[in-house]
């Protein structure tokens, strides 16, 4: 029913028809829930009702004495939904207003009149569902995002304690051996020279697992030099291990971009080689990046056997290594996209607007 209590719903209601709107009055005065009515006539008053009232929805004609009605979701801005309302049934009118935003649409006649207060309040529910789904959304990207945070300070603290605990250990043990293996040189047996030597090779061959793990957890190229050279660091490696060759196409010097975007990339890189060398049978990566004054892009192409895109909840096997590059791109406010064709290969493509400085 309608009421003046601040407690109920406050609907605002867009229209110059007095009969039609005297009908739709007539229909909430014996509804079941509680509505507060707000009625104005144009789309000046109606912008002016929307910035002061906050209403919880925008009932509307949509032929209006000074505009179209559907341009008041812009007005809203997604603060409350808006119901659409027009005398005639034209399927192009109710395409382009769901386009536009508009929560319903609704064909006038008296059925629909008497029916408003259900349509009305179905339409709420609707809101709050979708705007639940957009907390949600929000909550799992904040969630993601300090996840991501976590592991790249994890990654860090573990490469600097390999550097400073066990890096300086085996350093230590190394130059020990290499002094004993002097010291007894003319005074042991050949056996035990021999496996002096091998424990020498030991050592050397643990630093240097040691120190792959440290690049692989945190490269300190990327925080010393730059993106553009652990671009290079991490091709070299790729291409050492996979036989696969990779060109990388950026200027020089590339300019220096926030930490953020930086490591952003740069795991996305290396995420999209691994699935190369996994799923892709490719002989050939071509790496692209650029910069202008809308932001940084990155490509990444190869010549492999490509694959019809499939979702990644469609997918049992190759989903999850895209879903994670596509949330790295988003948290960053990036947009992230894949072309992919049996036969013809697979790009990569980052776009990150960079705020201007």
């Amino acid at each position: 029913m309608l009421t003046e209590s601040p407690a109920a719903s406050l609907i605002l209601l867009v229209e110059d028809d007095s009969g039609h709107v005297a009908a739709i009055l007539r229909a909430f005065e014996t509804a079941q829930e509680n509505y507060h009515l707000q009625i104005v006539a144009t789309l000046h008053d109606a912008r002016e009702a929307i910035e002061r009232l906050k209403p919880a929805l925008v009932l509307t004609d949509y032929r209006l004495p000074d505009g179209s009605g559907s341009d008041l979701v812009l007005v809203t801005d997604e603060v409350c939904p808006v119901v659409l309302m027009t005398a005639r049934g034209s399927e192009q009118i109710a395409v382009q207003a769901l386009k536009a935003g508009v929560q319903d649409y609704v064909i006038k006649s008296p059925q629909a009149f008497a029916h408003m207060p259900q349509t009305i309040n179905n339409a709420l529910k609707a809101w709050s569902l979708i705007q639940a789904s957009k907390q949600a959304e929000e909550d799992l990207r904040r969630y993601a995002r300090r996840l991501i945070e976590m592991e790249e300070e994890l990654r860090k603290k573990l490469s600097a304690e390999l550097h400073d605990e066990i890096g300086r250990d085996l350093t230590v043990l190394g130059v020990n051996f290499s002094i004993i293996s002097s010291e007894l040189a003319d005074q042991t047996s050949p056996q035990v020279q021999k496996r002096i030597d091998d424990s020498v090779r030991l050592v050397q061959e643990i630093s240097r697992t040691t120190r792959n793990i440290m690049n692989s957890l945190r490269p300190p190229v990327i925080d010393d030099y730059g993106l553009v050279p652990a671009l290079r660091w991490q091709s070299d490696l790729f291409s050492f291990r996979t036989g696969v060759a990779i060109f990388i196409h950026a200027e020089e010097p590339f300019p220096r971009l926030p930490s953020e975007i930086e490591l952003t990339l740069f795991r996305i890189a290396q995420e999209a080689l691994f699935n190369t060398s996994k799923h892709a049978r490719a002989t050939l990566v071509a790496i692209s990046l650029r910069k202008d004054a809308d932001g940084v892009m990155l490509d990444i192409a190869d010549d492999g056997i490509g694959s019809a895109i499939t979702p990644p909840s469609e997918s049992k096997n190759s989903g999850w290594g895209m879903t994670l590059m596509r949330e790295r791109s988003e948290l960053v406010g990036g947009r992230f996209s894949v072309t992919s064709l049996p036969g013809h290969g697979t790009v990569i493509s980052v776009e990150i607007p960079l705020e201007e400085t």
